[in-house]
């Protein structure tokens, strides 16, 4: 069960993207940060600062895999989801792995993947993102 906290006053964009990350949350895959924290023995300013870490990379290939998909750029969306993968099978995002490797068929060199689907891969990045961030 995903629990996101919301406090008094809220607003309606934060609502609703409590709602967004929930619903992100449910059908992909809750990030498995203790792995994380694990891995520096739960010594919180390692383990934030690699949370840190983790923010930082997400955000830079959430942004290749929009301009891949809205350039057609096969290759490059080839070799963002390759360096992805150890981070998404680390943190034990399986769904979101296939998720990104199945939308991989969609993307015909040099012609821009349906903006639909484009929003839906970017909805979905930017819902861990924002948990990620709300995480640390």
């Amino acid at each position: 069960a995903v629990v996101l906290s919301i406090e008094k006053p809220f607003d309606k964009e934060a609502l609703n993207e409590k709602i967004v990350i929930g619903m992100t949350l449910s059908t992909y895959g809750m990030p498995r940060l203790d792995v994380i924290k694990k891995d520096y023995d739960y010594d919180k300013v390692k383990y934030e600062r690699a949370i840190s870490l983790l923010i930082s990379e997400w955000e830079e290939l959430g942004n290749r895999l929009n301009k891949c998909m809205l350039t057609g750029d096969l290759a490059d969306y080839e070799e963002v989801i390759h360096k992805f993968n150890t981070t998404l099978r680390r943190i034990k995002l399986f769904k979101l792995e296939k998720l990104l490797i199945d939308k991989k068929k969609n993307i015909k060199p040099g012609e821009a993947v349906p903006e639909k689907e484009v929003k839906k891969i970017s909805s979905v990045m930017n819902a861990y993102l924002n948990y990620l961030k709300t995480t640390n």
